[in-house]
């Protein structure tokens, strides 16, 4: 075999192990940029997700700081005397029985 078949068969060996190369490179940089893809759309959810529970939480502990609030009020009005904060249970429906029951 002379020398410029050898060297033309080498070069032509290392092309193809080249080109089989850059496939394989091709096929992971497309594989990892499908992968990222799949990854930043499941944080983008998760995301998603945890704002809406922190706004259901948020709205949830409102309400109950409303709740808490309106019975210290409450608690406070009843415990300083005041007439306005007093319960007024409206009035009352008797029957002539339990009427008659009084007033004797």
């Amino acid at each position: 075999m002379d020398t410029q078949k050898l060297v033309d068969q080498v070069t032509r060996s290392v092309r193809e192990a080249i080109d089989e190369a850059q496939k394989q490179a091709d096929q992971v940089l497309k594989d990892a940029q499908a992968q990222a893809e799949r990854v930043r759309a499941e944080a983008e959810r998760l995301r998603s997700e945890a704002e809406r529970i922190r706004a259901d939480a948020e709205a949830v502990a409102r309400r109950r700081f409303d709740d808490v609030q309106g019975a210290l009020k409450d608690l406070q009005g009843r415990l300083s005397g005041d007439p306005a904060s007093k319960v007024d249970p409206g009035p009352v429906t008797l029957s002539e029985e339990r009427l008659r029951e009084l007033q004797t």
